[in-house]
């Protein structure tokens, strides 16, 4: 059984651009980590809220916290890559073969081989973890480390709804990817990282 608050908001964001409020900006905190409909349902603390809304803005070229933000080379073309690979993984089945043909997935890998190990081991995981249909729903980017020049690793959780009987919260599924820069592009280097 999906989650009735994503309908919700889709119909309240609709009246709101219905109404004429083009500007309309809604940020909604992601929850569907949580382990049980409890843990989903409850709302989180205000001091979680109100430390996402910064108090001044940062100065320029800087984020809160002295940390340097980088606005373009390798590193952000590797950020944007990855995202985009996490966000195409979800809501394709992995026992399917319309999935495993799918070119969009497939350019994020060095050759056919590469691309084959790493769909069977998502297989594999995906049924060890008890997703329902082998499908995950929500791939959502813990980490990005760039280790140095053309070597990264991305920590994805992975959620899905739990296929086993009687269990209506979702499951999950922690990877750490190793992506390499190689002739210009960034891909996925197979291999079972945890």
């Amino acid at each position: 059984m999906r989650n009735p608050r994503p309908a919700a908001m889709a119909v309240l964001l609709a009246a709101a651009l219905l109404a004429g409020c083009s500007n309309l900006q809604l940020h909604f905190p992601s929850f569907r980590g949580a382990e049980t409909p409890a843990e989903a349902d409850a709302a989180p603390p205000p001091e979680a809220i109100a430390s996402t809304i910064p108090s001044t803005p940062p100065p320029e070229g800087s984020a809160p916290g002295g940390v340097e933000v980088i606005t373009g080379g390798p590193e952000v073309e590797f950020h944007t890559r990855a995202s985009q690979f996490y966000q195409r993984m979800e809501g394709r089945r992995f026992n399917s073969i319309a999935s495993y043909r799918d070119p969009g997935l497939r350019e994020y890998f060095e050759n056919e081989q590469a691309f084959s190990e790493y769909f069977a081991n998502m297989a594999r995981d995906l049924v060890d973890a008890h997703f329902e249909h082998n499908e995950p729903i929500v791939a959502d980017v813990q980490e990005f480390t760039v280790e140095g020049p053309g070597r990264a690793h991305v920590r994805v959780r992975i959620v899905g709804e739990n296929g086993l009987p009687m269990r209506w919260w979702s499951t999950h599924l922690d990877r750490n990817d190793r992506w390499e820069r190689r002739d210009g592009r960034w891909i996925i280097v197979p291999g079972r990282e945890g």
